[in-house]
C-alpha cells in the first residue's frame, strides 16, 4: 500500500462514481433476497436488425464438440462446454460469456451454445460476478442473443425469460460506478431491449437508456468528436454502439450530431491500412474499423461522411495529424485521458506514428494484457513510447492494471494547419515531481517531411531517452546521427542531435499478440535542453537492397 499514490489517485474519482461503487455492491449483496424477475415480456413484432456484419473466427465445430478463440488463445471444449476455465484469464472468460461468436453461427450451433450457458448460468452468484454476470459481458451478451435470435427468426420462451432476467439485473448493476465505454455497453442493452421487447417495462428500459445517453453524450463526447477516454479503439468501440443505439431508438438530433463527428473523427485517426492509431489501450482489431462504423452509419442514418485528406485537428483529444500522398502522420499532443477515467490511459504525451506509402514505420507500444504485471507497466511506461523520457520516469504515476496516482498537467500552445502542412506544440509538467522539469514538444509536419522538437524548462540533471518503435518489417542501418528505415520499396531518414542506437523491442498490434522488433534510441545528456528529430521521405526505390 502507498497511502500518497492511492490519495493521489482517489480525489480524482467524482463522488457520484464512489456512491455508485457502494451502491452496486448493496445490490450485489442483496441479489440472493431479493433477486429481479425472471417473468417474460411480449415481443416486439418488429426487432431491431444488426447493424453490422457477422465477425467470423471466435468459435467453431470440431468433432469433440467446440474451439473458442479469444486474445490469441485457442481452447477445445466438449459439448459440455466448460463456462468457468480457472486455468484462463478473466478476460478471456469475459469474452466467452460475451457470445459474440454467435453473429457467425447457424441456427442449431448458436442455440445449444445458448441453452448451454443458461443450463449453467442461470442465477449469478459469488464467483460468476467477475465474469459470466458483470454488468458489462452481461451488456455484449444480451445484444448478442437478440440480435441471433432476429438474424434466424426463432422465438424461444426460455431464452426470452433468461434476457429479461437479465436486463433486470443490468438495470439494477448500471456501472455508473466505471463510467465511460462501459456505461456506453450498458445503455446499448437497454436500448435494445426496449426495441426488441414490448410494453410498459420495456418503455421503462427505454427511458432509463434514454436519460443515461443524454448524460453520457455530455460526459463523454469531446466536442471535435473524439470519445475521452483517447484511445482510438475504444472510440470505435462507443462509435459502433451508438450506431446500435441509434438503430434501436431511432432518429436523435443530438446523437445523428454526434454520430457524424464521431465518424468523421474515427477516419480522421485511422491509418492507410484502415485500423487505427494505438494511442492509449489500442489495438489494430480491438475494435470495427473507422470504414465498418462509416458504412453502418450511412447505412443506419442516411449521411455520408467524407474521407479527409490534408492536416487534420482533434484539438480537444489533442491528437493531429497529416494525410497526403506518401505520408500520414499522427501525433498524441493533449492530456493523457480524463481525470475521473485514466484506466486506459498511458504515459504517451507527444507520441506519434508514422505510415508512408500505406505501409507502417513507425508504431506505437500498443497493449498485450490488462493484467497487473511487467507487461502492462512496459505498455504504459513513457519509456516505450515516441516521445521523450526522463531518467527512466514516467509522465505519470500507473499503477496496479488500470490505476493512475499523480497524472500530468498538459497546456495546449496551439496549433495552425494548412493544405500543405501542419504545426502544433503543447507542454507538461510530468517531470515537474519527479526532476523539476517541464517539457515542451512541437510538431511540423508537410507532405514529405516530419520535425518533431522538444524543449526543456531546465537541465533535467539525468539522461533523458527518445525512441522510435519501428515496424517488425522494417529494416534500419545507422550512420552515427542518421538511420535509414525501410520497408520493402519505401524508405526514410531520420537524423537528430545525437546519436542513434539500436536496440531488440517487441510491438503489441493487439492483445495478446507481440512481435520482435526494433527500436531506435537516442540517449540525451544530462545538460540537455533541446532535442530535434528530422524524418525525410526517400524516392522509392524497386530494388531496397
Amino acid at each position: 500500500m502507498n497511502p500518497g499514490r492511492a490519495w493521489r489517485f482517489a480525489r480524482h474519482v467524482p463522488p457520484r462514481q464512489i456512491a455508485a461503487r457502494f451502491r452496486i455492491a448493496i445490490e450485489r449483496r442483496l441479489f440472493g433476497v431479493l433477486p429481479p424477475s425472471d417473468a417474460p415480456l411480449a415481443q416486439a413484432a418488429n426487432a431491431p436488425i444488426a447493424p453490422f456484419p457477422p465477425r467470423p473466427g471466435m468459435a467453431t465445430r470440431i468433432a469433440t464438440g467446440w474451439a473458442f478463440r479469444f486474445l490469441q488463445r485457442s481452447r477445445n471444449m466438449t459439448e459440455s462446454v466448460d463456462w468457468h476455465p480457472r486455468d484462463e484469464g478473466q478476460l478471456w472468460r469475459m469474452n466467452l460469456h460475451y457470445m459474440e461468436y454467435l453473429e457467425a453461427m447457424g441456427a442449431d450451433d448458436g442455440l445449444a451454445l445458448i441453452r448451454s450457458w443458461i443450463a449453467t448460468n442461470a442465477k449469478p452468484d459469488a464467483k460468476s460476478w467477475h465474469d459470466a454476470w458483470n454488468s458489462y459481458a452481461l451488456s455484449i451478451r444480451v445484444v448478442c442473443w437478440m440480435q441471433f435470435l432476429t438474424r434466424h427468426d426463432v422465438r424461444d420462451d426460455a431464452i426470452a425469460a433468461s434476457l429479461c432476467f437479465q436486463l433486470r439485473t443490468l438495470v439494477r448493476l448500471l456501472e455508473t460506478d466505471i463510467g465511460g465505454n462501459h456505461l456506453v455497453k450498458n445503455i446499448t442493452a437497454l436500448a435494445w431491449g426496449s426495441a426488441w421487447f414490448a410494453g410498459t417495462e420495456a418503455d421503462r428500459w427505454r427511458a432509463i437508456a434514454e436519460t443515461h445517453l443524454r448524460r453520457a453524450l455530455r460526459r463523454q463526447l469531446l466536442a471535435d468528436g473524439m470519445h475521452f477516454e483517447r484511445s482510438p479503439s475504444y472510440h470505435n468501440q462507443v462509435l459502433a454502439d451508438l450506431i446500435a443505439v441509434r438503430t434501436a431508438l431511432g432518429a436523435q438530433t443530438r446523437l445523428d450530431a454526434t454520430l457524424d463527428r464521431m465518424t468523421a473523427a474515427a477516419i480522421a485517426i485511422a491509418h492507410p491500412d484502415g485500423d487505427p492509431a494505438q494511442f492509449n489501450d489500442a489495438g489494430l482489431t480491438m475494435a470495427y474499423p473507422a470504414k465498418a462504423c462509416a458504412a453502418a452509419f450511412e447505412h443506419v442514418t442516411g449521411r455520408k461522411v467524407a474521407s479527409p485528406a490534408g492536416a487534420f485537428a482533434l484539438p480537444e483529444a489533442g491528437l493531429f495529424g497529416l494525410r497526403s500522398e506518401r505520408l500520414y502522420v499522427i501525433a498524441k499532443m493533449g492530456a493523457i485521458g480524463p481525470d475521473s477515467l485514466p484506466a486506459h490511459a498511458h504515459g504517451d504525451i507527444g507520441s506519434f506514428e508514422l505510415s508512408v506509402d500505406g505501409r507502417r514505420l513507425i508504431v506505437d507500444q500498443g497493449v498485450f494484457e490488462y493484467v497487473d504485471g511487467p507487461l502492462r507497466a512496459a505498455s504504459r511506461a513513457t519509456a516505450n513510447h515516441n516521445c521523450l523520457a526522463i531518467g527512466g520516469a514516467s509522465q505519470a504515476e500507473f499503477f496496479g492494471a488500470f490505476r493512475c496516482g499523480a497524472r500530468p498537467k498538459v497546456q495546449a500552445l496551439g496549433y495552425a494547419a494548412s493544405p500543405s502542412g501542419i504545426e502544433a506544440e503543447s507542454g507538461h509538467d510530468g517531470y515537474a515531481r519527479s526532476h523539476g522539469v517541464v517539457v515542451r514538444r512541437k510538431m511540423m509536419a508537410t507532405c514529405d517531411h516530419v520535425e518533431f522538437r522538444d524543449t526543456l524548462s531546465a537541465p533535467a540533471g539525468v539522461a533523458s531517452l527518445s525512441g522510435l518503435l519501428l515496424h517488425p518489417e522494417c529494416q534500419v542501418m545507422t550512420n552515427d546521427r542518421c538511420a535509414e528505415v525501410r520497408r520493402g520499396e519505401t524508405a526514410i531518414a531520420i537524423t537528430a542531435q545525437h546519436r542513434w542506437s539500436i536496440e531488440p523491442a517487441v510491438w503489441w498490434p493487439d492483445m495478446g499478440v507481440e512481435q520482435p522488433t526494433t527500436r531506435l534510441r537516442l540517449t540525451l545528456p544530462a545538460d540537455c535542453l533541446e532535442s530535434v528529430i528530422t524524418i525525410s521521405l526517400l524516392q522509392k526505390s524497386r530494388n531496397p537492397h
